[in-house]
């Protein structure tokens, strides 16, 4: 509720073409602008405020100039499904914002179904997230990813898993307690506002 959303999707090509009023309006783009133009549409229908964007040029670059001047709290994208060995060479727009994204980044890959069962995408189905895992360290920027993880929680009636690494060695077990004392603590707060949550510390 209250949550407005902007839907952008970026036409891939050199600086030249995106400044170029031919090329952004040529045909070829229509079934880009129309299936915005749907997307919209099917958000209007569930009463979530929204607008379309299509921008032209790089898309790393599009999606973090939109991220700043639109002022938004968050980005939710999805991934090609690149192999790693050109993820290695060439990037993904995925990986490069998320390093320079000034707001937290939701990266959603395709969830594949085994040979029996089709994927939420074939069916068309809203993704599930009933177990969310969050990595603390027990600094407190760690603990900043806990509102967030809550805000999450509530939406999809989400268990929260807090897990935390410590190190081994003589002052291993201090560590341990040290750590479950602290998520204990979190746990503990997150209860008190209804949500539910578990506790994991590994060496």
């Amino acid at each position: 509720p209250g949550v407005s959303v902007t839907l952008l999707q970026v036409i891939e090509c050199r600086e030249e073409r995106a400044s170029d009023p031919s090329f952004r309006m040529n045909p070829r783009h229509r079934g880009a602008r129309d299936a915005l133009a749907r997307a919209r549409i099917d958000l209007l229908d569930l009463s979530v405020a929204s607008r379309a964007q299509l921008r032209f040029g790089d898309p790393t670059t599009e999606i973090l100039r939109e991220v700043a001047e639109g002022g938004h709290d968050l980005v939710v994208m999805s991934t090609r499904g690149q192999t790693w060995l050109s993820r290695f060479f060439l990037g993904s727009v995925a990986d490069r914002v998320l390093q320079f994204s000034p707001v937290p980044l939701l990266l959603f890959r395709q969830m594949m179904g085994s040979d029996e069962t089709l994927s939420s995408v074939e069916t068309g189905e809203a993704a599930r997230f009933k177990r969310l895992l969050v990595v603390l360290d027990g600094l407190k920027p760690a603990e900043e990813i806990l509102p967030m993880a809550e805000g999450v929680a509530r939406a999809f009636g989400s268990e929260l898993h807090l897990f935390g690494a410590i190190f081994g060695g003589s002052q291993e077990a201090a560590r341990r307690r040290e750590a479950e004392e602290c998520f204990k603590n979190c746990a503990v707060s997150l209860a008190a506002r209804g949500v539910v949550s578990h506790v994991h510390v590994r060496t």
